[in-house]
Order: structure tokens, then C-alpha cells, then sequence
């Protein structure tokens, strides 16, 4: 037994370690593309998908000064959102909304990026008032056409963003995208300019300026989404599960590196 915890105590240095290196180098590259487009470090929030994270990865991640984590499956985040400290984390939730997990995202979730229909904005709206709580949303943005991705429309999105203003209960605070699935930086940077200029064109046109933050840029392409003005990065695999660990680590840890 003493040796079973002895290696335990050996793997979680070695995962702390590993994020702490990682998130310095995410910190540096952050700074480096905020200064190329003039921006302030302040005003870039790293937000870390711990979706795949064991319950004490994401602690120790909390450990490191890290407050905002983020799930996309009700299911896979009901242990973490009791972990130790889960109070003070900002959870955010990033997938796909089924209507019959709405009021569990409602009522355990502080923000949710993917709001991208009035049916879901009704049913979001109805659990946090039955739990009297209100959510920041952000509203989830197609811009590739893709026909698999979730997101409303550009054409759409007047439309959308009146009927979230008239909430009570729902804070409408940015708008999110998940860029082209392609190797053409080019394309990345276009898809993510077109929602800045969304943002833009909304806080003037409608007066909403609460419409503050863009949700865009992941592991593979947030330098470019930094540029372009993205408030919150979506972290997962190069930040929560960094190579220099996963090389030392289970088996179990290498198969869930590959899905995050």
C-alpha cells in the first residue's frame, strides 16, 4: 500500500510539473501574438478543457492558479464539479446542449459558450430561473458552412442575439467559433476575424456592450486566435495533458490524450 502511494505522489509531481512548464510556455506564446496585434495580456482568459482530466489532474491544475475550467459532457464533469475548491472555479460549459441536460448545465454551470438556438435559450432560461441563478452566455457562431458543425448561422444571428437580450435570466456576454478543421492558416485567421468583426459590428449596431468576449482558438491555433482578438482560449491537450507527461504516463492517460 505504501508503495501504491508512493507512486501516486510520484505521478501527480510529475503532472503538476509538466502543466507548470506548459502553461509558461502557453503564458509566453499568449504574450508574444498579444503584442504583435497590440493587445493587453489582462484581457486574454486561458480557459482549460479538463473534460478528459481525472478529478485530481484538475486540482492540481487549481493548484497552479488556473480558475476557469470547462466540460462539454454532463456525465464526465459531475465528479469534478465537487472537487476540492470547485467554488472557487469558473466552470464554463463548451458542447452540444441535449434538452434533457439543460437544467443540470443551468444550474451547476457559470457560463455557457454554446448557445445556438431559441429552443435551448428557452430551456436554459426556464432551469436557471427555477434555480434562481443567472448564466453568461456566449452565442456559438457557424462560419465554415460546415454541415456537422453546431453553431447559428451568420444570416441568423440578429435574430438570436434579440431574443437572448430579452432574458432575465441569460447574460449575454460574446460569441464563440470553433475554426475550419484545415491546415491553411489563412482560413483559420478568416474564420476568426469574421467573428470579431461580428462582435463589432453588434456592439454598435444593437448597443450591446455586454457583448465583450470572443470564444475562439484552441491548442493547435490559438497564436492566431490571440491576433485576432480572442478573449477566451479553449486549452485542452497542450495545456492538460502535456507531451512531457504523457510520455511517462498510463496507458489510460495516452488513450484519453488522443481524444482531447
Amino acid at each position: 500500500m505504501a508503495e501504491d502511494g508512493q507512486g501516486r505522489l510520484e505521478e501527480q509531481c510529475r503532472y503538476l510539473e509538466a502543466c507548470r512548464a506548459s502553461l509558461a510556455q502557453i503564458q509566453s506564446t499568449i504574450d508574444e501574438h498579444a503584442e504583435v496585434s497590440s493587445r493587453h495580456r489582462e484581457d486574454i482568459q486561458i480557459v482549460a478543457v479538463t473534460k478528459y482530466l481525472e478529478t485530481w489532474q484538475a486540482e492540481l491544475l487549481h493548484q497552479l492558479g488556473l480558475r476557469d475550467f470547462a466540460e462539454n459532457r454532463w456525465q464526465v464533469a459531475r465528479e469534478k464539479l465537487s472537487m476540492k475548491d470547485a467554488h472557487a472555479v469558473r466552470w464554463h460549459f463548451i458542447g452540444p446542449i441535449q434538452s434533457n441536460k439543460a437544467k443540470y448545465v443551468a444550474r451547476a454551470f457559470d457560463v455557457v459558450h454554446s448557445l445556438d438556438n431559441v429552443s435551448l435559450l428557452r430551456l436554459l432560461e426556464r432551469e436557471a430561473t427555477l434555480a434562481d441563478r443567472t448564466l453568461d452566455v456566449l452565442v456559438q457562431v457557424n462560419l465554415d458552412g460546415g454541415a456537422n458543425r453546431h453553431g447559428v448561422p451568420a444570416a441568423a444571428l440578429s435574430e438570436l442575439l434579440k431574443e437572448v437580450v430579452k432574458s432575465s435570466r441569460l447574460h449575454l456576454v460574446g460569441l464563440m467559433t470553433m475554426a475550419t478543421a484545415t491546415e491553411d492558416t489563412r482560413q483559420i485567421r478568416d474564420v476568426f476575424a469574421q467573428l470579431r468583426e461580428l462582435r463589432d459590428e453588434y456592439q454598435q449596431k444593437l448597443s450591446y456592450q455586454d457583448l465583450v468576449h470572443l470564444s475562439m482558438g484552441m491548442s493547435h491555433d490559438f497564436p492566431i486566435a490571440v491576433e485576432e482578438g480572442a478573449t477566451m482560449l479553449r486549452l485542452g491537450r497542450g495545456l492538460v495533458l502535456p507531451a512531457t507527461y504523457r510520455s511517462e504516463a498510463p496507458s489510460s492517460v495516452q488513450q484519453r490524450s488522443e481524444e482531447l
